[in-house]
Order: C-alpha cells, then structure tokens, then sequence
C-alpha cells in the first residue's frame, strides 16, 4: 500500500492573488478512501476520493509563502509529501539569449529561507533555481527580499530566434509552439507578467525585419499567447533591444511602438550600452538582473524604480542649439556626455558635428552644434544604433536596490534611444 503525489513538485511555485493561491494536487494511491492535504503544517483540507488508483482535487486558499505539501489517505494513515512548494510569484521568460542569460558564471540566489524554483528551457519539471549562468537567480534574490515570497520562473526563451520566424504566431515556428506547450504543462495556470527581451536577430542582415512588420508580428503574439496559455490579460514587460544588426533601430522604434500602442505591454529596460550583445562577468550580469528587476517591479507591483528616461521635447534654441528634455531627472554631469552618441541630419543643408553637449537642470541636455542648423526637416539622433556603447550617455537617477548583488545595490536606466527624432515637434510621455 502506497500513496504518491505526481504534481505539484519540488520547488513547484503558483502565483499568489491577494495573498493566497489555490494548489491543485494529483497522485496515486493503491488504497481506495479519501485524501486530504496540507501545506506548510497548516489545517488539513479533504481534497479528493480515490477512484481507479488516482485522485486529483484542489487546496484552497493557502497563505502566501514556501513549505512542505504533505497528502495523507485516511483510509489507511499512508502520507506523502514533496518539498518547497511556494506560493508567490511566477514570471514567464520569452524572447533570445539575453532573456534566458548569457552569463560567464553560474549565479546563485541568496535568502535565508525562501527557495526560487524554475522550469529550465530544456527540462519538463521544477527545480531549485540556482547555480546558473544568466540574471534569473539574482532576480530572485532581489524579488525575494523585496517581497518576502517565493519567485518562480517558466523559462521559454532561447538564442538567435527571430518573430519574424521562430515566434510568428500565423507560421508557429518551433520556438511559439514550444513555449505555449511548455507554460501550460508547467502548472502555472495564473502568472505575474510575460518577461520579453528580443529583437536582436529580426536586427541581422539576413532577417532584416522592418518596424511595421516587427510591430504588427509581436501585438499578434501578444494575443496569440494570451490566448493559447489562457491568461487573456497578463501584462508583458518588453526591453528594448541592444546591440547587433544594421537594423537595430528599427527594431528599437518597433518596441517603443509596442509600449505607447499595445494594451498591457509595459516598457522595459533600455541595454544599448553594453559594449557586446550580451551581459557576461559577474558585474554586467547583476547590472542585467537590477534593470529586469526594476522594470517588472515597476510594471506589475506599483513600485518607482528609475525607468529609461524618454525624450519629451526636442526645440530649437538660437541657431546653433537643439534642446533635449526627457521625462525625468538625468543623473549626469557635463563631462558624462559623450559627444559621439548625438549625430544631426538636415537634408539639403551644412553638415554639422557636435561641438559640445551640457546638462541644463535635471532634466535637459543641450546639443550644441558646430555651425547654423539648416536644411529641409532637420533630425536629430541620441545613441542610435552603437554610437551609446561604451560612452558616456544620460541615465535616470540611481535607486537603491533591496538587496546587493554582486556588489551592485543601485540600479540607474540609460535614456530610450532618440532616432530621427524631428525638432521643435512634442513627442509621447
């Protein structure tokens, strides 16, 4: 005589609404009679018959946090348990390799209790979620002290995979197809957001996806997946991609679209900076793993970390002098402006360099140019394609982080790319 659980696993973790979450639990049982269930030495509940050597039912409202599941047949006192099942917060990973991590190292997450679980690309079931070279374990080292829960995380993302092919939802291509399947055998029925970091291959030559095409192909995917995975409002949290590809800024501009047009895509980290397609040691991957922390903090839980600052104003002033006004403080000097990452173009007129960049307030950058700005509708350019790589550019103010990472404890956002920005023209907020 034996009883069994078959779902939830170890380090299984089910998104908490409003401070509870609802557990369903499976097994076998050689002995007919009813079971009855526990999580975290809590009441028992009767939560199913056995019928046929099976049973299946649901523990209801369980309290937020991480224990031991135990299931106990009455008929006969036999139990059963899995451990570290937690209810929390359960994010999904889409997108390329700077969503699934590109580490140097492997990572490890830090708490004196709570334990993060994961569903790895390649693996069918839950497990600890450490000892891996991406951000994901110091996300959750971050999410855990921040929130004092478990996190979870389905990842689903995967290295040089295009929209425009491996995640076209009208072509399911491999990646699409393998994603939904994965989420919704994963157990995780309700999740706090869809992380998405991509663009990078749709930016190479040989993909070359344009901005209409990028930007009518992810608003399908976002409905697609929505529906297929049966969370029809889940909010996605999207970066705005980083280096690779003559095309990145339209890739860029797509994402903005994203952001300002699609219901429930909320806007995520700008990573231009990073000198390489990808965060590596130990100091650029916590740098990663602050900013993601940040953005869907910021998107699903209300909170007020620095966010990429945007353009909100681009005005001619005098004849030499485009000024630049974002939509939050800038934590720069004059000598963090690197001259390099603006460029003008004004068709038909003198070409210009810039001559100078000074921070005006908080939340100006004055371009000066080398001459008269002429020409037919004169536009202006901020780190576009690489020109932000490695140079100094504006970021948002520093915010402190809940917990340090790899010696990283603030978190600052570069401001959101300016491409063929017109002047003197209001922009979105």
């Amino acid at each position: 005589m034996a009883i069994t659980i078959t779902s939830p696993t170890n380090y299984q973790i089910f998104q908490r609404r409003n401070g509870v979450a609802s557990i369903a639990i499976a097994g076998t049982s050689t002995a007919s009679g009813s079971v009855r269930a526990r999580l975290n030495g809590g009441s028992w509940q009767t939560i199913a018959t056995v019928s046929n050597g099976m049973y299946s039912g649901v523990l209801t409202n369980q309290p937020q946090g991480q224990g031991t599941l135990d299931v106990e047949n009455l008929s006969n006192s036999e139990t059963a348990s899995v451990s570290y099942v937690g209810i929390g917060d359960v994010i999904l990973v889409a997108g390329q390799s700077n969503a699934r991590g590109s580490a140097t190292n492997p990572q490890a997450y830090s708490h004196a209790t709570l334990r993060p679980g994961w569903i790895k690309v390649n693996d069918a079931s839950w497990s600890q979620l450490t000892s891996d070279a991406s951000q994901w374990p110091l996300i959750a080292t971050l999410w855990m002290a921040a929130y004092g829960v478990p996190l979870g995380v389905v990842m689903t993302a995967a290295g040089s995979t295009s929209l425009a092919v491996d995640w076209n939802p009208n072509t399911p291509g491999t990646r699409y197809t393998n994603a939904v399947s994965r989420i919704n055998s994963s157990g995780a029925s309700d999740a706090l957001c869809i992380y998405w970091d991509q663009g990078e291959q749709d930016a190479t030559p040989s993909v070359n996806t344009s901005r209409s095409t990028w930007y009518t192909l992810f608003s399908q995917l976002v409905s697609a997946m929505r529906s297929a995975i049966s969370m029809p409002s889940i909010p996605w949290v999207v970066a705005q991609t980083g280096q690779q590809g003559d095309n990145a800024d339209q890739i860029r501009l797509a994402q903005v679209d994203a952001w300002d047009n699609i219901s429930g895509v909320c806007r995520g980290e700008t990573q231009y900076d990073r000198d390489a397609i990808h965060w590596e040691d130990d100091t650029e991957i916590a740098i990663k793993a602050a900013r993601v922390f940040a953005v869907i903090s910021n998107a699903v839980m209300g909170t007020n970390y620095p966010m990429p600052p945007r353009i909100k104003r681009t005005q001619l002033s005098g004849a030499t002098t485009v000024i630049c006004e974002f939509d939050r403080d800038l934590a720069v000097t004059d000598s963090d402006l690197a001259e390099s990452a603006i460029t003008l173009t004004n068709t038909g007129g003198t070409a210009r360099t810039t001559s100078t960049l000074e921070l005006r307030g908080k939340r100006q950058v004055a371009a000066v140019f080398s001459g008269t700005i002429d020409g037919i509708a004169p536009v202006i350019n901020y780190a576009s394609f690489n020109t932000g790589s490695n140079v100094a550019i504006p970021k948002s103010a520093a915010g402190a982080l809940p917990a340090t990472i790899n010696g990283v404890s603030t978190v600052q956002m570069p401001v959101v790319p300016m491409i063929n920005e017109p002047i003197e023209v209001d922009l979105p907020n």
